[in-house]
């Protein structure tokens, strides 16, 4: 598990019951798959003007807590599988103050090809840097 994010809940981010809108859950969880991927060697800044790219064709979002103005919120990522082309991940966001888990992100992002516009083969070093953090190959 690593940490790939943090984020204070502005009240821009709540909606007429003064919680955290769904839709600010993803886009936390989003920059966090930023560094989630940064952390397997892969840039957004630097590789990503190249022929590889990620595609995320599945996400499952579980609320488990409110969320109000003013809470510090910390997103730590894990990885859970790893396909021929595939990572299924986890992120995980949590209240600082109460270490209580809000929500979860199970996803699935492939590993695509820009210029065929297709799937392709993880690379190697990124296959090697999901083993090292634990993940299970399928």
């Amino acid at each position: 598990m690593i940490e790939t994010g943090r984020a204070v809940v502005f009240p821009w981010h709540c909606d007429h019951y003064n919680h955290m809108n769904t839709r600010h859950y993803l886009g936390f969880f989003d920059d966090a798959g930023a560094h989630m991927m940064q952390a397997l060697g892969y840039s957004l800044e630097l590789d990503g003007r190249g022929d590889i790219g990620w595609a995320d064709v599945e996400q499952t979002i579980k609320y488990r807590k409110e969320v109000c103005v003013g809470a510090l919120l910390r997103i730590t990522s894990s990885f859970l599988e790893i396909g021929s082309k595939t990572i299924k991940y986890r992120h995980t966001m949590a209240n600082t103050s109460t270490d209580d888990v809000v929500a979860t992100l199970d996803g699935v992002t492939v590993c695509f090809d820009l210029n065929k516009r297709r799937a392709r083969a993880l690379p190697e070093n990124i296959k090697a840097k999901l083993l090292e953090f634990g993940a299970n190959p399928l």
